[in-house]
């Protein structure tokens, strides 16, 4: 009976409701690389560019060198490559620590491997930020696909940047990238090294605390 109504439909020109397409997310999350700004702020950003080296190498020919260094008395930790250096934390004349530690983190990681990527077809670009802080490589075609193909503007893909509002992070909310902003239905994409749920074939880094007393080196 089915088919005989289907029938009559085609013929007389009546087409059967077509589902709405379900949009395509045009990046490739297998490919995204868990960092964690809270991470690269407690000394962690030459252990993260040590890992993430054999991938950079994918894309450059000639990475920076990057030292790291904590003074004597532990009240500044820097970062130095390609002739700058970052101030990531710092005790200040009132005698408090400087509480953009996350932020500056993440721009002295991203702007250091983007300084080895000058010649490069590719871009290392940042994914939301905070705890759930992730880099990906794009070219710009991919980059420019990205922000077209993905309505949430806090789930693009941005550069980093201390010179721009919000540190180059493309929503209006100075402090928003601190917190967790992968929504239950999204997070599905991607792991987190301290997340409580196993999630599917993403590069991950580990991390671990330098001591204070411990004399950093250089890569």
């Amino acid at each position: 009976m089915k088919r005989l109504v289907d029938r009559l439909k085609d013929l007389f020109g009546i087409s059967q409701p077509v589902s709405p397409a379900v949009p395509v997310d045009p990046l490739d999350y297998e490919q995204a690389i868990s960092l964690d700004a809270e991470s690269l702020a407690e000394q962690g950003i030459l252990s993260a560019y040590r890992e993430l080296l054999p991938r950079l190498k994918k894309y450059t020919v000639a990475p920076l060198e990057v030292t790291e260094a904590l003074d004597d008395d532990g009240r500044r930790y820097t970062v130095s490559a390609g002739g700058r250096q970052f101030v990531v934390w710092e005790v200040l004349e009132n005698g408090k620590q400087n509480t953009d530690g996350w932020e500056r983190a993440t721009v002295a990681f991203f702007q250091i491997v983007n300084a080895s990527l000058n010649a490069s077809t590719h871009h290392f670009y940042a994914l939301y930020g905070g705890n759930d802080l992730f880099g990906m490589f794009l070219t710009e075609g991919e980059f420019t696909a990205a922000r077209q193909g993905i309505a949430k503007r806090s789930y693009w893909p941005w550069s980093p940047d201390d010179k721009s509002p919000h540190d180059g992070f493309p929503v209006e909310d100075a402090d928003c990238w601190r917190r967790r902003q992968i929504d239950p239905g999204r997070r599905n994409l991607l792991t987190h090294p301290f997340s409580s749920k196993p999630k599917p074939r993403v590069a991950s880094f580990r991390f671990r605390w330098v001591s204070r007393d411990r004399q950093l080196g250089a890569i």
